[in-house]
């Protein structure tokens, strides 16, 4: 083969605006769907499951300590109960500790 044929030109050596347009909309798809994966697992890692640190645990106790103690009911959206049952049993937990002597009476959802 003498001539070595591009594939973003005709036989003739013309310019084949077809194949260059296609390429660059493949391109840019690319760059869409690269985008809305990065951005989608943004939005998964904001929405994620919440978590209480070691160091809010000591200052939500350290705040409680002068609190009035008594029963109550941690209460929090269905729509929002796999991200934040393990939150709600964790404060739940640190309620009951001997430190605050609140009484939690129930973990619910509400719709």
């Amino acid at each position: 083969m003498k001539y070595l044929v591009s594939l973003f030109q005709t036989a003739e050596g013309a310019p084949h605006w077809i194949s260059i347009l296609t390429f660059v909309g493949w391109l840019v798809t690319g760059c869409f769907i690269i985008t809305s994966l990065v951005i989608n697992r943004n939005d998964r890692v904001a929405q994620g499951p919440w978590i209480l640190t070691p160091a809010q645990e000591a200052k939500f106790v350290e705040s409680l300590k002068s609190a009035v103690k008594g029963k109550m009911a941690l209460e929090y959206s269905n729509a929002d109960a796999k991200r934040v049952y393990g939150y709600a049993a964790k404060l739940k937990e640190l309620l009951k500790s001997r430190d605050t002597m609140f009484g939690v009476t129930s973990l619910r959802t509400s719709n």
